[in-house]
């Protein structure tokens, strides 16, 4: 991300865009009024007046997304309104992102979560693993990709002990794939994701509930068998900790997840929206809160810093992620939806397709393929599932099985580029040298999870 101070009138009417943007998706979304219009207008208006200082790989992605947007404009037999749901699915997925981000901001540099990494990043090796991965999971359903860099600097921070260069680097590696095996989990469980808001809004049936019950079961299983792959040999006197193990010290963290799965449940029981349109809503709204509380003289400009730099900054990720569900979503729409169910009910037992998904979508990854764009097209495709006499909640849980395993993987996540440049290695070294054999493992465990769960519980 670029640290160049965007203009003052240009970062304002940025931040502007973007909250209006906000404004148009919950409206719509909660109170059903025909916003969609507007929720596209104002990120359009956002990308605009960022386009010069955006990227050219995000230029790139643009370019793709504008050539499929003229692709179902010549072949689609329902252009105008394929374009709009397209579209208005992009400026959804920018509007939660920058949502999160602002979350982000409210607490990165908050003491009590700060002290709550250190404590788990220094931990002995007999239990860091499990410290490092279950707490980068816990904090990573706060953060998103923020948990990396926080995490990271603490481990770069707190690495206890002098050891020898080589022994260091090793231990260093193990450290950072906790860190990143953990992150890769958030998406088998956490509703306040991506994955989660593409899936259960797209896959009619899907219930985050269920999704999370047995995600969560996934993500011990994994993260269970990385313990395995994080034992090497060590040194007879191993440095002690320089921390005991407080649960007291995650504290602030529960009880945030806890407070925003609350209040996104809300709106998810009483309001036409669903549980991430709660996430919308409440997770900058309890930024706010935080800001006033723990930064009382600073709170306005932190407020009104994020609208007016925070949110302008974002705009290569924003642009990137927006375009990749507009893209998935477009690719869907071109591709004869029908016939390729026919064809899945007729060829294959049903009970495999959920697994079958789940390999697409790392398969596809390693291939370079954005997981956001796999899993938006093929979500759309199988958006009725219960044709197929699927499980709807079975089907998005293997989506986000599969999202989560591919960020940890490829080359191409911004996961695995993070952690190579804190370690000084290629992002193809990260996901695929280091974490390649886990993957390989985890698809198989979780793969044939998923399908006996499909076997037991079909519909």
């Amino acid at each position: 991300m670029t640290t160049t101070t965007p203009p003052g009138w240009l970062g304002w009417a940025s931040g502007a865009a973007m909250a209006l943007a906000w404004v148009a998706v919950l409206g719509t979304a909660i109170l059903e009024l025909n916003m969609q219009d507007l929720a596209i207008g104002a990120v359009a208006g956002y990308l605009a007046l960022e386009l010069r200082a955006l990227r050219k790989t995000t230029l790139v992605h643009l370019g793709v997304g504008a050539a499929l947007c003229i692709a179902v404009a010549t072949l689609s037999q329902t252009p105008v309104a394929d374009l709009r749901n397209a579209a208005f699915r992009g400026s959804f997925i920018m509007v939660l992102f920058a949502s999160l981000g602002m979350l982000q901001a409210a607490i990165t540099r908050n003491p009590a979560f700060i002290s709550a990494g250190t404590m788990l990043v220094r931990q002995p090796p007999g239990r860091r693993y499990f410290a490092l991965s279950g707490g980068t999971t816990l904090f990573g359903a706060v953060l998103n990709f923020g948990v990396l860099p926080l995490m990271g600097g603490l481990v770069k921070a707190a690495q206890g002990d002098p050891l020898p260069p080589d022994m260091a680097k090793r231990r260093e590696r193990r450290m950072m794939l906790s860190l990143l095996r953990g992150f890769s989990v958030v998406m088998f469980w956490c509703p306040l994701t991506v994955a989660f808001a593409i899936t259960t809004t797209t896959i009619a049936g899907a219930d985050w509930r269920l999704m999370m019950a047995a995600g969560l079961g996934l993500a011990a299983m994994v993260l269970g068998m990385g313990r395995f792959f994080d034992m090497a040999p060590r040194p007879a006197s191993a440095p002690p900790a320089a921390e005991p193990f407080q649960w007291a010290a995650l504290t602030p963290v529960f009880a945030l997840l806890i407070l925003l799965s609350a209040l996104a449940a809300i709106v998810d029981y009483a309001t036409p929206g669903n549980l991430v349109h709660g996430v919308i809503l409440f997770v900058p709204l309890t930024a706010i809160a935080l800001f006033l509380i723990f930064e009382r003289a600073d709170a306005r400009a932190r407020i009104t810093g994020y609208l007016s730099q925070d949110v302008p900054l974002q705009r290569n990720e924003v642009a990137v992620l927006g375009n990749a569900a507009l893209s998935g979503t477009l690719i869907a729409s071109l591709l004869p939806q029908d016939a390729l169910l026919a064809l899945l009910g007729q060829s294959l037992p049903v009970a495999i397709i959920p697994a079958l998904c789940l390999w697409a979508v790392v398969l596809l990854g390693q291939a370079g393929l954005n997981p956001l764009i796999s899993v938006a097209a093929l979500s759309a495709i199988l958006a009725q599932p219960q044709v197929l006499g699927l499980n709807p909640s079975l089907l998005a849980l293997a989506f986000v099985t599969g999202w989560g395993l591919a960020v940890g993987s490829t080359s191409a996540a911004a996961a695995t580029m993070l952690v190579g440049r804190l370690v000084g290695a290629s992002a193809w070294t990260i996901g695929t040298r280091w974490n390649g054999r886990f993957t390989l493992a985890a698809s198989l465990l979780t793969s044939g999870a998923i399908t006996a769960l499909a076997l037991l519980h079909p519909t």
